[in-house]
């Protein structure tokens, strides 16, 4: 299995990248969507509410990021066995597991994205169990100027 996971692993991606992410500066946004291999950092979005995650990566998209969407932690663990994810966007409360454990899941794993957490409930809870593993937390509804101030600041760390 393991020399199966090394296989679909894109270049630059290993068991033991810390982050796991694309080097390199952003793009200058010409008002396309950029190819996954033009974009600096992929994002992974993780979110059972398939209008919010889509409207999330076309916010995202159009600020030249590279967008995939997950509908649960499962299908996201999946995508990243074949995909490299420089950050990660994640609902809290998803069936099955949660975003936090989705977190840890990938960093056992080997990959290490940079990770934000969004949820509707900002609980001492739900934000400390953020906090706990480094990621950091945005309410919903999302500012979308401090989701794309973390990415660029993201993107900087890489």
């Amino acid at each position: 299995m393991e020399e199966r996971l090394a296989e679909l692993r894109p270049l630059g991606c290993s068991r033991r990248a810390t982050p796991c992410s694309i080097a390199g500066p952003r793009p200058w946004y010409s008002g396309r969507v950029l190819e996954a291999e033009e974009a600096s950092v992929r994002v992974l979005i993780v979110d059972d509410n398939q209008g919010l995650a889509e409207n999330i990566a076309e916010i995202l998209d159009g600020e030249g990021y590279a967008t995939d969407i997950a509908g649960s932690a499962e299908e996201a663990l999946i995508m990243a066995q074949s995909e490299c994810f420089g950050v990660l966007v994640t609902d809290f409360r998803l069936p099955g597991i949660t975003g936090v454990d989705l977190i840890k899941s990938l960093r056992r794993e080997g990959q290490h994205p940079h990770a934000v957490v969004i949820s509707a409930f900002s609980d001492e809870t739900t934000v400390g169990a953020a906090e706990e593993v480094g990621a950091r937390f945005l309410s919903k509804p999302i500012d979308v100027r401090l989701l794309n101030h973390l990415l660029r600041n993201a993107e900087l760390r890489s």
